[in-house]
């Protein structure tokens, strides 16, 4: 009989890895391969039993969600508000948002990166009913564009920290530098 799995070195230590329904999905790292292999036979048998079911993928957009709340909770963020405008309009209509977070690669970012160089900017003006955005005429400028990244790159850092992903796609993305003052 054919052993399912597979565990693979990584980084000092050892990833379990199985193809469930077409695609190569990560069990789960651990410190030593012993404890590795134990995990991929008692996964192989529950696969092979029927017992276990596929569970729903935290979504990039999901787990930023959280991720700002508990910033927001900290209290450790100044600017909060700020932040969250920039997630708000710039983060989440990335591409990527809906996609599962470990499924999001650097291809993507740089998609991103892309469609914020081509998007129109715009001003916000706060009224008694609320904030209305009038288009500039203009294109975001690289300050904002580093500003979203640099909040994309934190999120998938807090989602490596949160053994969620293994690595960070943004990290080897290289993002426009802003304009000298």
């Amino acid at each position: 009989m054919r052993k399912r799995g597979s565990v693979d070195p990584t980084s000092g230590k050892f990833r379990v890895r199985f193809t469930i329904n077409g695609q190569k999905e990560t069990i789960g790292t651990f410190d030593t391969f012993e404890q590795a292999e134990r995990i991929r036979a008692a996964f192989a048998e529950q696969l092979s039993s029927g017992r276990y079911i596929t569970p729903e993928k935290d979504s990039f957009i999901d787990f930023g969600k959280e991720w700002m709340a508990r910033r927001e909770l900290s209290g450790e963020v100044r600017g909060i508000k700020k932040e969250k405008s920039v997630w708000r309009r710039h983060v989440l209509s990335a591409p990527f948002a809906d996609m599962s977070l470990d499924g999001i690669r650097p291809m993507h970012i740089e998609e991103w990166l892309d469609q914020l160089r081509h998007k129109p900017a715009v001003s916000a003006i706060t009224t008694k009913r609320g904030t209305i955005y009038r288009p500039t005429g203009r294109t975001l400028g690289r300050q904002s564009i580093r500003h979203a990244y640099r909040l994309g790159r934190q999120c998938f850092d807090a989602a490596i920290r949160s053994d969620i992903i293994l690595s960070n796609p943004a990290s080897v993305v290289k993002c426009p530098r802003a304009r000298p003052a």
